[in-house]
């Protein structure tokens, strides 16, 4: 747990602070304010949680600078961002606002792994929010659907639109379907115990962008990334020569 409060706080720049195998509990002060680039990140497996007392401030001092950055991720758990508790990422004077972004393990077709997201945030120009599917013992990636170890492109981009098929739904059950710099996106976690192969192109633009939102991929293995393919969410081909 963090607890530290005034001169007690966690205090620096740049903050990270991770929990492999448990939760992160948040009751006090996280303060990583600076003149510009200030960074929080809470990543834990179990899940994060900052309660009421909770203040997180990555905001900029200087003037013109944009705000800082606070990431909140759980690969596992699920978020619980209670009501009082306040997430500061303003900009300097005439600076831009920071970013707040957000991960948790999606929960079906229609829900996501956050139990509250009723932090006070201040100054973000954008909060994301990414709700992953996670996918594992995968070597292979190409098109079309699933076979063993091979995961088809087909069978995820079905997975991001069925789920952002719900989006407004999924959004409102979070309260921020007022908020104007709420954004929900998609996002597919794929690992590898070996060796991981992007066999085929995949372009997630085209084919995965229900909801008007883009989606996010992370590949992981414990060997190599053999990339062979093109990855693309920008474009209307995934080629080069798109």
């Amino acid at each position: 747990a963090i607890t530290g409060t005034g001169t007690s706080a966690l205090a620096a720049r740049e903050i990270i602070v991770s929990a492999d195998s448990g939760k992160i509990t948040v009751t006090g002060e996280v303060v990583a304010t600076a003149n510009k680039n200030s960074h929080i990140g809470l990543f834990a497996n179990n899940g994060v949680s900052l309660e009421s007392s909770a203040e997180l401030k990555a905001n900029s001092t200087a003037a013109n600078q944009e705000g800082g950055k606070v990431e909140i991720q759980t690969q596992t758990g699920s978020l619980d961002l209670k009501a009082g508790s306040k997430i500061d990422v303003s900009g300097g004077t005439n600076g831009a606002g920071g970013k707040v972004a957000l991960r948790a393990p999606r929960l079906g077709d229609n829900a996501v792994a956050a139990t509250s997201l009723a932090s006070e945030i201040k100054g973000a120009r954008s909060t994301v929010l990414e709700a992953f599917k996670n996918y594992t013992g995968v070597t292979t990636l190409t098109t079309g659907s699933n076979t063993g170890a091979t995961l088809g492109f087909s069978t995820v981009a079905d997975d991001i639109n069925n789920f952002m098929l719900n989006k407004d739904s999924v959004v409102a059950s979070l309260g921020k379907t007022n908020d104007v710099t709420f954004h929900l996106r998609a996002g597919t976690d794929i690992e590898s115990t070996g060796n991981l192969t992007v066999a085929n192109d995949w372009n997630l633009y085209s084919s995965a962008r229900t909801g008007d939102e883009s989606s996010v991929l992370t590949l992981r293995a414990k060997g190599n990334i053999n990339v062979n393919g093109s990855l693309s969410d920008g474009f209307t081909t995934a080629t080069s020569a798109g």
